[in-house]
C-alpha cells in the first residue's frame, strides 16, 4: 500500500534510521519505549528536539547577555548608585548595545536605553540614570 509516496516495506524511522516494518504507513518514527529508570525513549521527541537546537542556540547567548544586563542594573540600583558613569558600567561588564528597546533623546547624542525592568537615561556625555519602570519587556 502506498500512502504519501512510501510503502510500508520502505518505511525507517527519521531519526534513528530503524525499519518500521508492517506499519501504518504513515508512521515517520519508533513507538515511544520506557527504560528501567523510568525515563521514556522517543525518537519524534529527540528529532525534533534537534531540528529545534540551532533557534534555541542562537538566542540562548543574547538571553544570557539581557539578564546579565538586568542583574548589574539591578545591584547598581539596589545599592543606590543610580547615577553611574558609562566607565563604572563598562567595568561591571554591562553591554549598552544589548538594549531591549533604545530611543534618542529629541536631537541629543543622548539616548534612552531598556533593559527589562530599568531604564538607563542618559544625563550627560558620561553619565547614567538608572530608572526602575514598571513597564517589564
Amino acid at each position: 500500500m502506498k500512502v504519501n509516496g512510501s510503502t510500508n516495506d520502505d518505511n525507517f524511522c527519521l531519526y534513528c534510521g530503524t525499519p518500521l516494518g508492517e506499519v501504518h504507513g504513515l508512521r515517520r518514527f519508533c513507538p515511544n519505549t520506557i527504560a528501567e529508570d523510568g525515563s521514556v525513549n522517543s525518537c519524534k521527541d529527540d528529532y525534533h528536539n534537534a531540528m529545534k537546537k540551532p533557534k534555541r542556540d542562537a538566542t540562548k547567548g543574547i538571553s544570557k547577555i539581557h539578564y546579565d544586563n538586568f542583574l548589574i542594573l539591578h545591584r547598581l540600583y539596589k545599592e543606590g548608585n543610580n547615577i553611574v558613569t558609562w566607565e563604572k558600567l563598562k567595568n561591571a561588564g554591562f553591554r549598552v548595545e544589548f538594549s531591549i528597546v533604545r530611543k534618542r533623546i529629541d536631537s541629543t547624542d543622548y539616548f534612552d536605553a531598556y533593559y527589562i525592568q530599568y531604564l538607563l537615561k542618559q544625563i550627560n556625555k558620561t553619565d547614567f540614570k538608572i530608572i526602575e519602570h514598571e513597564e517589564q519587556f
